[in-house]
């Protein structure tokens, strides 16, 4: 959607602006919070809406318009990403088009409403009826979310927000911004609706430079009660009899996932005896090429070498993931500042973007690693090109969804989910905690 607008700022002075957001400066704690910075009139101070940890390397920064379709299925993709990792920080900036009628409007109530620390509660009801965002629609809304009613029209009626909204499009226009939505992640700039593979893949590629010590952590624990997971016909190593069980929900094409499996085989190492892990498919939804790259590990399960298929997809991954990193993702805090380009992503550089981050899990691919290990070549071929092994992956990831798996690697030690990061050190100090207890049962 085409953004009009009237105020400007100096293009230096919009820079410092976002400069000062995407390093980190505005305070984040998942509501909208008050940044110091001052807005176009320099009387108001601002509030700035974000998701995510300060300290996340990533900063997506999102010009929107709440009454724009295309906004909204970039809003559900940005919700999904954020759910999927800790490392990605979002700013919403509000960019109403002069031609939408009840979009400036709408984006005052999200801030009133953010004023009573419920902007993005707010935010997800505007999206979900974007047909509907009269001022007496504006109204229900709030009283369905139980603000202080008269707080919030006074807020409408005197336009205490206005200001924000016109400081937001200010910057836009100093930005380049035409259209809603458009990115800057880590400065380099998305133009329109964006997808799990467009958008993740550019987080992937800016990840892939940004070292392990310095991605946002959490203490690792084993918490919830013990779930049931069918582990009937899942790849197993390690003895039947273990008491500890380590099963993973994983993906293929997920760098994160290449990244810990040499931690798993060091664990299944250091506890020969006492460890049983088991491997889950759970492809995402931005990972084009993994469903075909998990049937391919089934079906080289069936010719007795899964184990064999899935170090070298992951190989693949993780060979491809360095490369990435060494050619295309500038390093954590350099906000876009790629020699030769404006860090603009349009839609047509998509494919090649992608090539970044995706791996080579083609079926001819597929096919030639299945020859390296010496497999009847023509039975996995057959069993790809009819989705033999698909119903298997299928209800791995169902069951996943069932547990609560909302991104990958996910684990579980004797069916207690794991949060947090997952180093050997962190690992070991919960299977110890877990050989200490008597009661340590293995999920069968």
């Amino acid at each position: 959607m085409p953004v009009t607008v009237r105020p400007t700022l100096p293009a230096r002075l919009v820079l410092a602006v976002i400069f000062s957001l995407t390093t980190g400066q505005a305070q984040t704690n998942g509501t909208v919070a008050q940044d110091g910075l001052m807005s176009a009139s320099a009387s108001f101070p601002t509030l700035t809406a974000s998701r995510g940890s300060d300290k996340a390397p990533i900063t997506v920064l999102v010009f929107s318009d709440f009454e724009s379709f295309p906004c909204a299925r970039s809003a559900s993709v940005i919700d999904g990403l954020l759910k999927q990792t800790r490392d990605v920080r979002v700013i919403f900036k509000h960019a109403p088009a002069a031609s939408n009628p009840n979009a400036l409007l709408a984006h005052e109530a999200a801030l009133a409403a953010g004023a009573q620390g419920e902007f993005w509660e707010m935010h997800d009801t505007l999206f979900d009826n974007q047909t509907h965002l009269t001022r007496a629609d504006l109204l229900g809304y709030a009283k369905s979310l139980g603000l202080d009613l008269a707080a919030f029209q006074r807020a409408l009626d005197n336009h205490t927000y206005r200001p924000i909204v016109e400081r937001d499009l200010a910057e836009a226009t100093g930005l380049g911004v035409t259209t809603t939505p458009t990115f800057f992640v880590n400065g380099r700039r998305l133009v329109g609706p964006q997808g799990y593979a467009s958008l993740g893949a550019v987080i992937e590629t800016l990840l892939a430079g940004v070292p392990l010590d310095k991605r946002v952590r959490e203490e690792l624990v084993a918490a919830g009660p013990a779930q049931q997971i069918d582990l009937s016909r899942a790849p197993t190593r390690g003895p039947a009899t273990a008491p500890i069980s380590l099963v993973e929900f994983s993906d293929f094409e997920c760098p994160f996932c290449a990244q810990t499996a040499p931690v798993v085989r060091q664990l299944l190492l250091a506890y020969p005896s006492q460890l049983r892990f088991a491997f889950k498919h759970y492809p995402l939804p931005m990972h084009k090429e993994s469903p075909l790259a998990h049937e391919a590990a089934l079906a080289a399960a069936d010719q007795g070498k899964f184990w064999e298929m899935h170090d070298l997809l992951f190989a693949e991954t993780a060979g491809t993931d360095r490369q990435g990193a060494g050619t295309d993702g500038p390093s954590a805090g350099t906000e876009g500042q790629r020699a030769g380009t404006d860090g603009t992503v349009h839609a047509a550089q998509e494919r090649r973007l992608g090539t970044v981050s995706s791996v080579p899990f083609a079926r001819d691919d597929l096919i030639a690693k299945a020859t390296q290990l010496h497999l009847d070549v023509a039975r996995f071929t057959r069993d790809l090109d009819t989705h033999r092994f698909k119903p298997q992956m299928d209800a791995d990831r169902q069951e996943g969804n069932r547990l609560g798996v909302d991104g990958t690697p996910f684990f579980f030690i004797n069916g207690h989910a794991i949060s947090g990061g997952a180093s050997l050190t962190d690992f070991k100090k919960l299977i110890d905690a877990a050989l200490k207890e008597s009661t340590s049962t293995p999920v069968r």
